[in-house]
């Protein structure tokens, strides 16, 4: 499942271990665990807790990526294209 091969992706590339993350989520490590080891997903509230104390969002964890950010950045392009244009014009 992608949830838990990006959060531990994620623990690795942080250099955390999983009983922290799961200490600070507020998640006991056992059960968390036990969701990787059968691939389970956790409930919203406790994937949004691991999300958190990995700096990521639920979103990510679940797809690989954070769409809030590609809305960033092509809310980015769009005023730089705007940019190019006016200087085009002077």
């Amino acid at each position: 499942m992608k949830f838990w091969e990006t959060v531990k992706y994620e623990i690795k590339k942080q250099q955390l271990k999983q009983e922290w993350v799961a200490a600070q989520a507020g998640v006991n490590y056992g059960t968390m665990k036990g969701w990787i080891t059968h691939d389970r997903l956790p409930n919203v509230e406790d994937a949004h807790n691991i999300a958190r104390v990995l700096g990521v969002t639920v979103e990510y964890l679940l797809i690989g990526e954070d769409t809030r950010n590609t809305q960033v950045i092509n809310e980015i392009r769009t005023y730089l294209d705007k940019i190019d244009t006016k200087l085009n014009e002077m």
